[in-house]
């Protein structure tokens, strides 16, 4: 008899993140209080790209390290779970630009030009590559230009954590006194998650 258990690989991953991410902003946004609504989606969704992005970018330093199943799980399946991972953010991003339209001035004074702009490129570059991680695009723009994007896209995005946390932290009371980040309500504990990535990140450079 054939197991009809749902697998979480392949392009499952990806199904269910789209779904899930389909469904909690149907649940969250509410119209009789959009920008509080959007803003609990946006604390949300931070937390969870990052832990999407921690697992699709450091797939291969977990996997140099432990060298076990679930490391082999995620090398396996590291291009479903970083398309995962632009899901996120590009819906992240979305609901952002959506409140300059229903929040404009929240909007205009918590994204500021020198924060929007190069979070945009950054929500670009996960989105370039989102659509080149696949054979085709590895065909088209070759294995060299392919590992570029992907290199300069991951280590951007893992820049932009570290730039938005240590904001948070250290000189948002300064700077941004009326700006609130996803991590307002537990600061220390999300940028405890920002550090795996980052310790990752020191990890791979150090057995190289």
């Amino acid at each position: 008899m054939k197991n009809s258990r749902l697998s979480l690989s392949g392009t499952n991953i990806v199904y269910l993140t789209f779904i899930g991410c389909a469904l909690t902003i149907y649940l969250m946004l509410d119209s009789a209080n959009i920008t509080e609504s959007s803003r609990a989606y946006l604390r949300l969704s931070g937390r969870v790209g990052m832990g999407l992005f921690f697992v699709s970018f450091g797939a291969s330093t977990l996997h140099r390290l432990f060298n076990a199943g679930w490391s082999h799980y995620l090398i396996k399946n590291r291009r479903y779970y970083g398309i995962s991972t632009a899901i996120v953010l590009w819906s992240h991003f979305l609901v952002i630009l959506s409140l300059s339209v229903t929040a404009s001035e929240w909007f205009r004074e918590s994204a500021p030009w020198f924060i929007l702009y190069p979070g945009s490129g950054v929500f670009i570059l996960v989105g370039l590559m989102a659509l080149s991680s696949n054979d085709y695009a590895v065909k088209k723009l070759g294995p060299k230009t392919w590992k570029t994007l992907h290199l300069v896209g991951g280590y951007t995005a893992l820049a932009a954590f570290t730039y938005e946390y240590v904001l948070v932290l250290y000189l948002q009371p300064i700077l941004l006194p009326n700006y609130e980040f996803a991590v307002k309500n537990s600061p220390l504990g999300t940028y405890a998650l920002f550090a795996v990535p980052l310790l990752l990140f020191y990890l791979r450079f150090r057995k190289s």
